[in-house]
């Protein structure tokens, strides 16, 4: 399986290895940040004890546990509390149906299996959970996303609101198609330039150095500077606009947005090396061989031509139960 998985994944292993010196470990300020759900992580490690010591074919959680920790030490917020977390909420419902089962067997609980899951589940939705912000830790109740997202603050409204989207409207009126944007908060940047079908020059993948040295801010028509507390290595508004010579254009709820005259170069999308088409294949094929491997049982063989008799005898030879 090891050597299968690494023959499948040569191509994306070689281009990786060919251009190594690109790649580069950036400090995130969301390191500081994580959050626990301690019923999940115990439920998840009663279903990894079991996965151990019982034939399951939910050991590829486990196993996808086991690789993630590669991402721990440069991005532990995304280990604890992001992509992480993916095989830890598989591993914790298999272990919510293990409890779930154990509990139905030992107090013969009345109704189904799915039933008895049902009301732990909405226990550990309801449950505390460890957050910690910066060196402040603090325990939070009913903080699950379906409570946020009832209080409203699922994202926040810095995030997604309608004073964000009035700003993405107003982006569209000014700009034209083909101009660029910068922001001094990239997410929330690359949120407006979704919104307004603009390209950005501030909303990359910081891990991967540029092919060439450039200035993203002086390549870009348009200014979104964001009415937020400043970020770790970005300049002042007022630097900012000394620098480029900017000029004020709106003042927004959320933001100031500002044009910069100076900037020329218009946006064109890149060529991709793999056609569409071809990812799409590759894309169904990958799911296809996933689906038909979790399909199988595990441990199936083919039912024994021998007789009933001859079967019950050879299960009472010793080892055989």
């Amino acid at each position: 399986m090891v050597g299968g998985g690494l023959l499948i994944g040569s191509p994306w292993l070689i281009h990786i290895a060919r251009h190594a010196g690109a790649l580069q470990i950036i400090s995130r300020n969301e390191n500081q940040l994580g959050q626990i759900v301690p019923a999940i992580v115990l439920l998840a490690a009663i279903e990894a004890w079991g996965c151990l010591h019982h034939r399951s074919r939910r050991r590829l959680f486990l196993a996808a546990w086991v690789g993630g920790t590669a991402i721990a030490w440069p991005f532990l917020f995304r280990w604890m509390s992001g992509e992480g977390m993916l095989p830890i909420v598989l591993l914790a419902a298999g272990g919510l149906e293990r409890v779930s089962r154990w509990i139905t067997r030992r107090w013969r609980v009345a109704g189904s299996v799915g039933a008895v899951m049902a009301v732990l589940g909405l226990v550990i939705v309801m449950g505390p959970s460890l957050r910690r912000d910066g060196h402040e830790v603090s325990i939070r109740l009913a903080d699950a996303a379906v409570f946020r997202a009832l209080r409203g603050t699922l994202v926040g409204p810095p995030v997604y609101g309608a004073a964000l989207q009035g700003l993405a409207y107003q982006v569209v009126r000014i700009s034209q198609p083909g101009d660029i944007l910068w922001s001094n908060a990239p997410y929330a940047g690359g949120l407006i330039a979704g919104l307004s079908h603009r390209a950005t020059s501030s909303a990359m993948l910081y891990e991967v150095a540029a092919s060439r040295t450039w200035d993203p801010v002086a390549a870009a028509q348009w200014i979104v500077w964001f009415k937020i507390d400043p970020l770790p290595g970005m300049p002042t508004f007022e630097a900012l606009r000394r620098r480029y010579a900017l000029t004020p254009v709106l003042d927004q709820p959320l933001a100031f947005v500002l044009r910069n005259p100076a900037a020329s170069q218009r946006a064109h999308a890149p060529v991709a090396c793999i056609p569409f088409w071809v990812a799409g294949v590759l894309l169904w094929a990958v799911l296809g061989i996933v689906w038909w491997d979790l399909s199988r049982a595990p441990g199936r063989t083919r039912p024994s031509r021998r007789p009933l008799a001859v079967q019950r005898a050879a299960s009472c030879l010793p080892g055989r139960g």
